[in-house]
């Protein structure tokens, strides 16, 4: 049997992943739901507590007993100064997030998430990562207003969920670009197995708070939920764990541009899905207003791409400038009329 080309093997493998991370973000998604509506497992601070803890132990396994990730070695300081500030900022996405499914539909969640790369670009603004790009003013503005027409589009809509939602995503924004200032400063390069070996501990402390206060009073019937059906939660925390490997994946063998591409493909998805599987009513404007923003996201995608061509366009062309300079001045101090 002929070998397959090295470029068709590294397009099959890109698309297996992209294929790996839709699935598992998409039934993590579906199954969460599943527990805390249909199982009526409406404890979502003590379901992320779970996911942080099976988490950290298959981390633990893979790094120090079996030993095939290395560990990288991590100062009090740096954990202090950038594990902890992501932990606690993952502890908010998640909790408000899950929160959140008890309150809105699948559907009307999924067209919210669509709006996250516009939210990054702002906060990254913000830090100081990114420079305000004039040119992207305009697809912000349809995106925005495509976020306005799935909000009024939902008819009953719980404005509970939607802070929930609306803090998740701000805090999410925040966490992926703390990851990208807070880590490269500090001089740390992490993995997803050993970013969970050191963010899923901090995660499960800042959670445990808010599931003392207000789900531990139920703490006899969350135990008696678990245990009665171990499998059933067993799988929803290996969904997690998975999702993050997937993540792995497919950022090392794709770009942004296509997870992004592929992230509003698994939303449509989901949305079509969630709609069949809980019966949700599914709004002909809400799904006019995802739409618009679906427009937008890839008229912002496309804008950003071309300018970071731009901009590596002008970047190459200094480099070739700045040897022909050099060039010529040593071609002058070598010349006859100079000595």
């Amino acid at each position: 049997m002929p070998a397959l080309d090295p470029f068709w093997r590294g397009v099959l493998i890109a698309y297996a992943c992209v294929a790996a991370w839709m699935t598992s973000s998409g039934a993590v998604v579906l199954h969460n739901k599943w527990l805390m509506t249909v199982f009526n497992f409406s404890y979502p601070a003590t379901m992320t507590m779970m996911h942080m803890s099976f988490s950290f132990i298959v981390a633990f396994i893979i790094i120090r007993v079996l030993k095939l990730v290395p560990r990288p070695e991590i100062t009090n300081r740096q954990i202090w100064g950038a594990i902890f500030p992501i932990g606690a900022c993952y502890s908010i996405v998640l909790v408000c997030s899950n929160y959140a499914y008890v309150y809105l539909t699948v559907a009307f969640i999924q067209m919210l998430k669509a709006s996250l790369p516009v939210l990054v670009f702002f906060v990254s603004v913000a830090f100081g990562v990114a420079k305000f790009e004039s040119q992207l003013l305009w697809t912000i503005l349809v995106i925005s207003v495509g976020v306005i027409v799935v909000t009024e589009g939902q008819v009953d809509m719980s404005f509970m969920g939607l802070v929930l939602q609306g803090v998740s995503l701000v805090f999410e924004s925040v966490r992926l670009v703390m990851i990208e200032v807070l880590l490269k400063k500090q001089g740390i390069t992490l993995n997803p197995i050993t970013t969970l070996y050191y963010v899923a501990p901090v995660t499960l402390c800042c959670i445990l708070a808010p599931a003392a206060i207000f789900e531990f009073q139920d703490l006899g019937k969350i135990l008696g939920m678990v245990t009665g059906n171990p499998f059933t939660f067993l799988f929803n925390c290996s969904l997690a764990f998975l999702l993050n490997l997937a993540v792995f994946l497919i950022i090392g063998k794709t770009s942004a541009l296509t997870m992004n591409i592929a992230g509003i493909s698994k939303d449509v998805i989901v949305i079509a899905i969630s709609t069949v599987l809980f019966a949700a009513p599914l709004y002909a404007k809400s799904c006019f207003g995802f739409v618009i923003v679906i427009i937008g996201v890839a008229l912002y995608n496309y804008k950003k791409y071309k300018i970071s061509m731009e901009d590596g366009k002008s970047k190459s062309q200094e480099l070739d400038v700045a040897p022909m300079k050099d060039s010529d001045e040593d071609a002058n101090s070598g010349s006859p009329a100079n000595k």
